[in-house]
């Protein structure tokens, strides 16, 4: 069942976004350089990402998500959290 969460203002969403990037970047043990071999995404555009400073299209999105084993509505989720391994 999907649960309905108030996202109060875009600077919100893109916080969120922000930090579930890094989280699934951090999780598959990659850096940012490691996504850009993987996607072409320049490597100050993902720090600018990872910093909630860009907007971001939903084909970057999920380029990134993919590149980190994820699908793209995960990192959107505010309440996502990669389990680490240990």
């Amino acid at each position: 069942m999907c649960q309905s969460v108030a996202i109060n203002t875009k600077t919100d969403l893109r916080l969120v976004l922000a930090k579930n990037i890094r989280r699934a970047r951090q999780h598959a043990e990659l850096s940012q350089r490691d996504i850009q071999k993987r996607t072409g995404i320049a490597q100050a555009y993902l720090s600018q990402l990872e910093g909630g400073r860009w907007s971001v299209g939903l084909d970057t999105i999920a380029k990134i998500a993919e590149s980190s084993g994820f699908v793209w509505h995960e990192l959107l989720n505010p309440d996502f959290n990669p389990v680490m391994s240990a």
